[in-house]
């Protein structure tokens, strides 16, 4: 029984029998509601949610594709193989290889694929239905994510109906407001009287009295469930209504004593069949045989099925099987009060069978909850390279910490592969060291040195210990054996960060080329990628955006490489893409590429987004709005707050935090923030040196110090400011970091022209200038708003730089314009204005109209309308109102 056989009984809806009492009203509100794009049916269990969609379904009459949910589906990529697979069934036009991808070891992006199989569901006209049954199975946020972006971006032809006994975290409240959902709730499923009595007559042969069907209907709150279960045990009853009166209690009591009854009833052979079978989520013949040790196991589920003993059919071909949720739940509860130590039994041999027949998953899940944790060590330790490579991180990291903490620390390779997954997941540093010490313990033949000294040295790097992290990575190169390459390249991205972060720049470089060629041959594309990514921010750093460029695009070219789709480790490259588009102007390609990036990397974990994050919210800020700002910084605290590993990523988000405070008018909070961090005392050239031998620390440290800088500058304190800008700007200019030093002298051309000193502010501009122009730099200016814009129209009417200056004035928006992205391609330059278009520019400000500013200049009113003309093509705007507005911005007139 191959995977692909398994996968087919979630994409066939069970098939309803001849319907004792049909759900006509329901269906009826169905169909009235099937245009909208997401119908929701919420109830608890027991109340017929998959039964009514069954019976609608065979009377819809158009295309249904259908997928049973379970626990597994929680892994976004299984989930989207999933949903694939079940739209083709209906839609087998769609794109075949992408399915074939899912079968990969390493899965296509989760959000590529959906922007993939949207845009191909958008050529069909063919409309139909998805239904995703028993959702309430997935407890993976990513997934409810992935489903919250498909409801927004849904095609018009294309409509959604989820099951679930509880409200999803999706986007149900704004759905509601735009009518865009209907609701089935368990008040329109229960039964009512008279559908009570029906299916009582129906079930049972005997038409019960009014008394009765009035007291089961209040018992039962019309739970069609309880009521399924009370028409069992009532045939061949002769006390009916004593049997009735005796309902009392809650429904989860009740449902305890009817499956009691049901069970009682049945004969032995089938009770114990009913219980051992209940450890699986799915049934069919040869399994169940292998579970019970048995060999007619395919007859009795057809006999089970006959007798209405709460089993689903889930193909055509009656070949597997499950049993309604709340029915197995109660035999399983059954089975742990009646036979407790066969279980681990039952679930050795269904792992057994689910080993042979290549379900390692299921195998495995089996195993541990059979308690056979020999077995689920022996499959995970098999299998956990190629686990990883399909990038399932969280199953694997949920099944090591299933296994008791003295069987891993036993194994030194699981052991050291538990340490890489608390590294990358965020976990405390200390705990991934003490799981390598674990390993180093047991490995008592130093077969593994290599493998753990390469992940000790990632270990030691999350400290900022650039000396140490060298040292351990060189252990690490020199014990691990030339063709063991898989662990190799990450020893060489170690060793390279480790230069990095003792600015050591060239031999970073070098050594992190050789990760990456490393990581080519052992087929590890997510060192290729971390470590290209990485050559691409040592750029940014230093000021050569088209170097970084190169690179971020050559990471996705790695990434790509083997996969033919982008794999989720490509977010990153998309994400530092995005923000040197930002930095050119090309604002909606950027925050378009960044939103995939983050889709992408969140699959790894938060930690990934927080940068893009934070290029959203500079990009939200730029336009003024400040709630966008404050939800995406919400999102990158809780990034970086989740990220035990470092404590770097927390001062990063603080650092912007604090800047956008103060363009918020926040000073309160940003005061706030300089005392926690220490920054409120006098900062000294000495402290700063110190930290220069660490590249990461001083980084995070300057860009602290920057925010204080611009808190200066808010409160009027100039010389504080211009202070600490030129012991900033000196160490970045020893250091070669230009994307550093160009913020700084931008920044103290701002304080000298804010302290009334515009002359001397003319050389930092020019200085910043001169460096930006070849990497083509326009939102570092524009993003300092007004002053910024004073000094760039001043350095053009000097004539510095006057083609770039002007390109840069150009790109500024208007105040009526800032909340729209600017069009840098409007015009490439700015032109300055004649004497006479100032004159003329100057009175439009004072209100003149044009006949009175033709009196007033003694010229006829064509001439004025035709300097009107030139001033509104030069300033690259339309309107009085506006022209005068940006003029002030630029300072050609002054501030109202």
């Amino acid at each position: 029984m191959n995977t692909e056989q398994l996968l087919k009984t979630k994409l066939n809806h069970p098939h309803s029998r001849n319907a004792i009492v049909s759900r006509s009203r329901l269906i009826e509100q169905i169909n009235a509601n099937i245009a909208r794009k997401l119908i929701l049916v919420s109830a608890p269990a027991g109340f017929g949610k998959t039964t009514l969609l069954s019976e609608w379904i065979e009377s819809y009459g158009r295309p249904v594709a259908w997928l049973s949910m379970d626990e597994g589906d929680s892994d976004p990529h299984r989930f989207l193989a999933c949903i694939l697979a079940a739209l083709r069934t209906i839609q087998p036009e769609l794109n075949a290889d992408l399915l074939d991808m899912f079968r990969t070891p390493e899965p296509p992006p989760v959000q590529s694929a959906l922007i993939a199989l949207i845009n191909q569901i958008s050529e069909t006209s063919d409309t139909f239905i998805l239904v995703l049954d028993d959702y309430h199975e997935i407890s993976s946020q990513q997934v409810h994510d992935m489903v919250a972006f498909l409801l927004d971006h849904l095609p018009d032809s294309m409509h959604i109906i989820i099951t679930t006994r509880v409200d999803p975290p999706l986007p149900v409240a704004r759905l509601r407001g735009r009518g865009e959902m209907a609701e089935l709730r368990a008040s329109d499923l229960r039964f009512t009287a008279a559908e009570i009595a029906d299916f009582l007559k129906g079930f049972t042969g005997q038409a019960l009295g009014t008394d009765d069907i009035d007291a089961l209907a209040t018992r039962t709150e019309g739970w069609i469930a309880g009521l399924q279960m009370a028409a069992v045990s009532l045939q061949g009853r002769d006390d009916v209504k004593k049997y009735i009166r005796a309902f009392t209690g809650s429904n989860r009591y009740i449902l305890d004593y009817l499956v009691e009854e049901v069970l009682e009833r049945q004969p032995q052979d089938i009770q114990k069949f009913l219980l051992h079978t209940s450890v699986l989520k799915r049934l069919n013949g040869p399994l169940c045989d292998a579970v019970c040790n048995r060999s007619d196991s395919q007859a009795m589920l057809e006999q089970i099925e006959k007798a209405n003993l709460f089993i689903v059919p889930l193909d055509s071909d009656r070949r597997w099987y499950r049993y309604h949720h709340l029915f197995s739940d109660l035999l399983r509860q059954r089975l742990t009060q009646s036979d407790s130590r066969r279980i681990v039994t039952l679930h050795c041999n269904a792992s057994r069978w689910y080993s042979e027949n290549g379900h390692i998953n299921e195998a495995i899940e089996h195993a541990l909850l059979g308690g056979d944790c020999d077995r689920a060590a022996l499959l995970i330790e098999n299998n956990i390279e190629s686990i990883l490579r399909k990038s399932e991180m969280g199953t694997m990291l949920r099944w090591l910490n299933s296994l008791p903490d003295e069987m891993l620390r036993s194994r030194p390779l699981m052991c050291t592969y538990h340490a890489l997954a608390m590294l990358l997941t965020g976990s405390p540093v200390e705990e991934a060291a003490a799981r390598l010490d674990d390993a180093e313990r047991s490995d008592i033949h130093r077969k593994y040195a290599g493998e753990i000294a390469t992940f000790r040295a990632w270990c030691v790097g999350m400290t900022g210990d650039f000396v140490k992290l060298k040292e351990q990575s060189e252990i690490a190169l020199s014990l691990l054996p030339e063709d063991r390459l898989m662990f190799r390249c990450f020893a060489y991205f170690i060793l390279g960060s480790g230069y990095m972060m003792g600015g050591q720049i060239v031999d970073a470089a070098k050594i992190l080329e050789l990760a990456v060629n490393t990581g080519l041959e052992a087929g590890n594309s997510m060192i290729m990628v971390m470590a290209t990514v990485r050559l691409g921010y040592l750029h940014t750093i230093l000021g050569e955006l088209h170097k970084a460029e190169e690179y971020y695009k050559q990471a996705l070219e790695l990434a790509e490489k083997n996969n033919a789709r982008r794999p989720p480790i490509a977010g990153m490259a998309l994400v530092c893409l995005g923000g040197l588009l930002y930095e050119w102007n090309e604002i909606e390609l950027a925050e378009r590429i960044i939103e995939e990036g983050i889709a992408l990397v969140k699959k790894w974990g938060e930690i990934g987004a927080m940068t893009g994050y934070i290029f959203l919210a500079i990009m939200k800020q730029a336009r003024d709005d400040t709630m966008g700002v404050n939800e995406l910084m919400q999102k990158a605290w809780a990034a970086a707050e989740a990220f035990k590993s470092s404590q770097l990523d927390d001062n990063l988000v603080g650092a912007y935090q604090a800047r956008f405070w103060i363009q918020q008018g926040n000073l309160e909070a940003v005061s706030s923030w300089i005392r926690q961090r220490g920054l409120d005392g006098e900062i000294s050239s000495d402290e700063l040196e110190k930290l220069k031998s660490n590249f990461f620390l001083y980084y995070m440290r300057e860009l602290e110090l920057v925010a204080l800088v611009r808190l200066h500058l808010a409160c009027g304190r100039y010389e504080q400011a211009l202070y600490l800008l030129d012991l900033l700007s000196d160490i970045a200019e020893k250091q070669g970091r230009r994307g550093s030093l160009l913020e700084l002298l931008l920044l103290k051309a701002i304080a000298l022209k804010e302290a009334g000193k515009s002359a001397e502010a003319m050389e930092p501009l020019k200085r910043a200038l001169t460096l930006a122009e070849p990497q083509g730099y326009i939102r570092l200016f524009i993003n300092e708003g007004k002053t910024a814009a004073q000094l760039l129209y001043e350095a053009f009417q000097k004539g510095i730089l006057p083609a770039y200056t002007g390109k840069l004035l150009a790109a500024f928006p208007s105040p009526a314009e800032k909340h729209h992205a600017a069009d840098p391609a409007a015009s490439d330059t700015l032109e300055p204005l004649s004497e006479r278009e100032l004159e003329v520019l100057r009175l439009i400000a004072n209100g003149y109209s044009n006949q009175e500013i033709a009196n007033k200049l003694c010229i006829s009113l064509r001439t004025v309308k035709w300097h009107t003309g030139n001033i509104y093509d030069k300033l690259n705007t339309h309107g009085r109102t506006r022209a005068v507005s940006l003029a002030r911005t630029l300072g050609i007139l002054p501030a109202s």
